[in-house]
């Protein structure tokens, strides 16, 4: 799977997402309709 693959999968699933979140870029972090705020938010 790809790593936006694997960061939309782990939208779905509880705390290790953050992992699989936290390596995308901003623009693709954009893209699923999150901000490096929102995640930093709803998981740290």
């Amino acid at each position: 799977m790809t790593l936006f693959q694997n960061a939309l999968r782990a939208l779905r699933q509880p705390r290790p997402a953050y992992a699989e979140l936290a390596r995308l870029d901003d623009r693709s972090l954009e893209d699923i309709g999150f901000n490096r705020a929102d995640i930093e938010t709803k998981f740290g």
